[in-house]
């Protein structure tokens, strides 16, 4: 048995009544390029929504927020379904994984070597690092006279 088509109008009557509104409301609301989160049940603009397009108007029905806030939740919830998860995603292509997470860490070191500095900056600051460095020094030093003597010439031949 075929259902029948519905008009237009009949939509939007069936959807006012779901959102116990009137369609004057309902059609205000369209009008100022919003939309209705069936998540968290509110009106947001149309920019808060992802784009799906297998819906019809090509949006997802919940606002990216409520999405953001989905996820999270479940991510608290099942961190140890996710952790082996991504283990044997990992350790069913080894190779593959360390090549992708090279070819990261390389765009990584290419697109921002302002940020790395920083970093390395923040890390070589910590007193105990200072330390740890300050402790083998000598013992490099002992152990690679020919280099050090290198750095020193070249240090002088900089200035």
């Amino acid at each position: 048995m075929k259902r029948k088509k519905r008009t237009p109008e009949q939509v939007i009557n069936i959807i006012c009544g779901l959102l116990h509104i009137t369609v004057e409301e309902y059609t205000w609301h369209i009008k100022n390029g919003e939309k209705w989160c069936g998540g968290c049940k509110n009106w947001h603009n149309k920019t808060d929504f992802h784009v799906n397009k297998s819906n019809r108007d090509g949006l997802n029905s919940i606002c990216k927020q409520y999405n953001i806030s989905r996820v999270r939740k479940y991510s608290r919830e099942n961190k140890e379904k996710i952790s082996e998860k991504a283990h044997d995603r990992y350790f069913s292509d080894v190779e593959n994984s360390r090549r992708r997470t090279r070819e990261r860490n390389e765009r990584y070191r290419k697109n921002s070597p302002e940020k790395r500095a920083a970093s390395v900056r923040k890390y070589l600051d910590k007193p105990e690092v200072q330390q740890k460095y300050k402790d083998r020094q000598p013992k490099w030093r002992a152990e690679n006279p020919d280099k050090y003597a290198m750095q020193r010439l070249l240090r002088r031949v900089a200035y």
